[in-house]
C-alpha cells in the first residue's frame, strides 16, 4: 500500500498494522531531521512521536494524498520555513515542534500572521492556529478582524471557521463576539452530553438532542439503536435529524431507526437502491412526450437529480410531485418503489385511482 492507502485503511477499519507500516517508511526521515533542528537525541524523540501521534488524528484529512512525500508547496510556506516543510508528515512536525520546543513558537506565529492573509495559505494556517489554541492567542486580533471582514463580504464558509478558530485561540473572545459565544455554549453542552451518554446517565430527550451535535450524533444514534423499541419516542427526532443534508452520521441513525421500528421502512435510500425507479420515471417521461410540457420535463430531472439519498419521507413528497405533473409518472415511481420496500406504502399516500381505494 502507497502512504495514501496506509492512512485510509487505518482511518476507515482502524488497521493498526497499515499505520505501523507507515510510520516504519517515514520516522527514519522524521527523527533524523529532528536532531539537526533541536540539538538534542530525546527532544528528537519526543518531537517523532508527538508527529506521528498528530498524523493518527489526521489521518482522515491526508489520506487522498497518494505519497506524503507529495504535498503543495504553499503548505511549506504558510506553516514555517525553518522547518522546511515539505510534505503533511513536516506540517504535522511543524505543530509538534511548537509544543515541544516553546521558544519556537515565537518565531513560528509571525509566519501564521502573514498566511492569514493568503488565500493559498490561509486553510493551512487556521487548522494548525485551531491545534495551538491559547498557545496563539497573540493572533486574536488578526483573526478578529478577518472575521469583521467576512462578515462585511458575506463568506459565510470563511466566517464559520473563524469563529471556532477565535474560540480555540480566544475563549474570553466569547464577551465580545456573540457567535464565538454561541459556538463555545453548543461544544460545552456537546461536551456535557457526551458525559452523560458515556456514563449511561442520558434521558431519550438528551440523546435527541444529542443527534444535532455532529461530534458525539453518532455516539447518541449508537445509544438508541441499543435501547431498541424503548426509544420509541425518539423516532422523530431521529428521522429528522436524518434528513439533514450535511449528517455525516446517517448510518448510524438509519441503524437506530430500524432497530426502533422493525417494521418501518427501510430509513434511507441511496441512489444505488433507486436505479430500477430512476430508470422507469425516465422512460415514462420518454414515452408521454408531448403529453408534458418542456417546465414538466424539468420538472423531473430536477427530482431525479435531486440528491444523493433519500428519505421514506422525501420519496413521498417526490410521489406527490410527480402526481401533480402527470397520474401515471407517480404509479410507475410508487410502484418501482413497492417492489423495493412494501413497507413503503406506511408512508406513501395511498392513489385513489388504485384497486381498493
Amino acid at each position: 500500500m502507497n502512504d495514501g492507502e496506509s492512512l485510509r485503511s487505518y482511518s476507515e477499519t482502524g488497521d493498526e498494522k497499515a499505520f505501523r507500516d507507515l510510520v516504519g517508511r517515514h520516522s527514519g526521515m522524521v527523527y533524523s531531521t529532528a536532531p539537526r533542528r533541536m540539538g538534542e537525541a530525546h527532544a528528537a524523540e519526543d518531537v517523532t512521536q508527538a508527529v506521528f501521534c498528530l498524523l493518527l488524528r489526521k489521518a482522515a484529512r491526508l489520506y487522498d494524498a497518494p505519497d506524503l512525500a507529495a504535498c503543495p508547496a504553499e503548505v511549506s510556506a504558510a506553516v514555517c520555513p525553518w522547518l522546511e516543510l515539505e510534505n503533511p508528515l513536516r506540517f504535522c512536525a511543524a505543530y509538534a515542534l511548537a509544543l515541544v520546543e516553546g521558544e519556537r513558537l515565537e518565531a513560528l506565529l509571525p509566519v501564521l500572521a502573514d498566511g492569514l492573509r493568503d488565500d493559498l495559505r490561509q486553510h493551512h494556517v487556521l487548522e494548525l492556529l485551531e491545534q495551538l489554541g491559547p498557545a496563539a492567542s497573540v493572533l486574536a486580533p488578526e483573526l478578529a478582524e478577518l472575521l469583521v471582514e467576512a462578515e462585511r463580504e458575506g463568506l459565510v464558509s470563511l466566517r464559520g471557521r473563524l469563529v471556532k478558530v477565535l474560540a480555540s485561540v480566544s475563549p474570553e473572545s466569547r464577551n465580545d463576539w456573540p457567535e464565538v459565544d454561541g459556538y463555545l455554549r453548543t461544544k460545552e453542552e456537546a461536551e456535557n452530553l457526551e458525559r452523560k451518554i458515556v456514563d449511561d446517565t442520558a434521558s431519550i430527550e438528551e440523546l435527541v438532542a444529542g443527534l444535532k451535535h455532529p461530534s458525539i450524533s453518532w455516539m447518541a444514534a449508537l445509544t438508541l439503536e441499543e435501547m431498541g423499541p424503548a426509544a420509541a419516542d425518539a423516532l422523530p427526532g431521529l428521522r429528522s435529524a436524518l434528513a439533514e443534508p450535511d449528517n455525516d452520521h446517517i448510518a448510524y441513525m438509519a441503524a437506530a431507526i430500524k432497530a426502533i421500528d422493525p417494521a418501518s421502512p427501510k430509513p434511507l435510500f441511496g441512489r444505488d437502491d433507486l436505479l430500477a425507479t430512476l430508470r422507469g420515471l425516465s422512460e415514462t417521461v420518454a414515452e408521454l412526450g408531448p403529453a408534458l410540457a418542456p417546465s414538466d420535463h424539468e420538472a423531473v430531472t430536477e427530482l431525479i437529480d435531486d440528491s444523493q439519498r433519500f428519505t421514506p419521507e422525501q420519496l413521498a413528497d417526490h410521489a406527490r410531485q410527480l402526481k401533480a405533473i402527470h397520474p401515471r409518472l407517480r404509479q410507475v415511481f410508487v410502484g418501482e418503489l413497492l417492489k423495493l420496500d412494501p413497507a413503503l406504502e406506511t408512508v406513501l399516500d395511498p392513489d385513489p385511482s388504485s384497486p381498493g381505494h
